[in-house]
């Protein structure tokens, strides 16, 4: 059980993975809910993806579009659209 398991969890991370390359490039909605670091916001996705950006303006509770422009472990990194 201990093997079968292991192999569920590395294909759950790995299609966890393809599905964050495929957010690449485009433009989401974000709600950002809190600064995790100085002038560094993490927010979701209407799909929970998980997003992070820098910003000098506080964007906690807002809603912003973000363009996703990179993957950093199980987050996308973004640019807010102006």
């Amino acid at each position: 059980i201990e093997r079968r398991s292991k192999v569920l969890v590395a294909e759950q991370e790995k299609d966890h993975q393809a599905f964050l390359k495929q957010q690449l490039g485009t433009v989401q909605p974000v709600l950002f809910e809190r600064p995790i670091d100085t002038g560094v916001y993490a927010g979701y996705t209407p799909n929970y993806t998980h997003v992070v950006l820098s910003s000098g303006k506080d964007l906690t509770g807002e809603v912003k579009e973000v363009r996703i422009t990179g993957i950093s472990g199980e987050s996308c990194i973004g640019e807010l659209v102006e």
